[in-house]
């Protein structure tokens, strides 16, 4: 259960990724990505973070062991606005810029 004053953001970064992962079929969804991403938004408590010029000028430079650009701009956006980052992604985990929670 969520905390009641527990803020919880996600980058617009993540519609493209999950758009991107269901159409390679990779990821099942009852719903097109768009729509499902859309719904997620408005059902849980999440705060949409967008992709600025600021975290697009970071994402290069984020000290990450891989080269995913998505990850990237995730890391980059937790980066610039002091937040820890929700995944099971080990390689995200590896980065020592960012912290993670799972």
């Amino acid at each position: 259960m969520l905390q009641p004053d527990l803020t919880l953001y996600v980058s617009a970064i993540s519609a493209f990724e999950i758009s991107i992962k269901h159409r390679k079929g990779k990821l099942q969804l009852p719903l097109p990505p768009r729509q499902w991403f859309l719904r997620a938004l408005s059902a849980y408590p999440l705060t949409e973070l967008p992709v600025t010029s600021e975290v697009a000028g970071l994402a290069p430079e984020v000290d990450a062991p891989h080269s995913d650009p998505c990850d990237r701009i995730i890391m980059a956006t937790a980066q610039i606005h002091g937040i820890p980052i929700l995944t099971p992604d080990s390689l995200i985990a590896a980065a020592r810029e960012v912290t993670v929670i799972w």
